[in-house]
């Protein structure tokens, strides 16, 4: 399994999913290159909105960021990022989760109520489902 891709914004936390286009690109005859796009783009952020990220902890194969409304304020988002990671986690603190799926409407999420819910499963009209462990 690949390792998703993440990019640290202070909007929020935006992943992507390898996808291998090796035998749809036209350009590559018989497996002559190999060519990866990084698509199916997620935006993790909350409702009410983030402006600020910082490192607040790190180590040889990980750093914490944290997310805050403002500077100075609470921090309201935290991820916890290893290397090779085959998954993404975020916690939530005292906010609602906002995620958006750039490439593809939202067609269903499991749960509707997100403000007490801990878990998490979005399938997009990509067929892609991003699930919360």
């Amino acid at each position: 399994m690949n390792p998703y891709m993440v990019k640290v914004l202070p909007t929020g936390l935006w992943v992507a999913s390898p996808r291998d286009y090796t035998q749809l690109d036209g350009t590559c005859l018989g497996g002559a290159c190999i060519r990866f796009d990084f698509d199916y783009k997620l935006q993790i952020t909350t409702t009410t909105g983030v402006s600020v990220v910082e490192v607040e902890s790190y180590d040889d194969l990980s750093v914490t960021f944290v997310w805050r409304a403002v500077a100075g304020g609470g921090v309201v988002m935290r991820s916890t990022l290893l290397q090779g990671l085959p998954y993404v986690t975020v916690e939530f603190v005292a906010v609602k989760p906002r995620v958006v799926v750039i490439t593809g409407a939202i067609l269903a999420a499991n749960p509707s109520t997100w403000a007490a819910a801990t878990k998490f499963k979005v399938r997009a009209s990509t067929m892609c489902l991003w699930q919360t462990m």
